[in-house]
C-alpha cells in the first residue's frame, strides 16, 4: 500500500497518529517522508514574488548605470560554450 496524505502542520495531533498507527499496524516496516510544501510555485526559488521584482528591478537599475556588468567577446562565448556541452 502507497498514499500520500497532504495536511497542515498544525493538523498533526495524537489522534492523528494513533489512525495513522491504526491504518499500518498490520505492516512490519513502513517509511515515513515528510516534504514541506514550498510556499511558491516554482520549486526552485526561495524569495517570494515581491523579493523577485525588487531583486530584478535592482538588476534592471545597475545594468543601466553600467554598474556589476560582464561582458566578453564572440570568441570567449563561443569557448565557454563548448565547454559546457562536455
Amino acid at each position: 500500500m502507497e498514499t500520500i496524505i497532504r495536511l497542515k502542520a498544525s493538523e498533526i495531533d495524537i489522534s492523528f497518529l494513533n489512525k495513522l498507527k491504526i491504518l499500518l499496524e498490520s505492516n512490519d516496516d513502513i517509511e515515513i517522508t515528510i516534504n514541506p510544501k514550498r510556499q511558491y510555485e516554482d520549486s526552485f526559488c526561495f524569495e517570494s514574488p515581491v523579493e523577485m521584482r525588487s531583486r530584478i528591478d535592482n538588476s534592471i537599475e545597475e545594468a543601466e548605470k553600467g554598474l556589476n556588468l560582464i561582458s566578453f567577446s564572440k570568441a570567449e562565448f563561443d569557448i565557454f560554450c563548448k565547454s559546457r556541452l562536455k
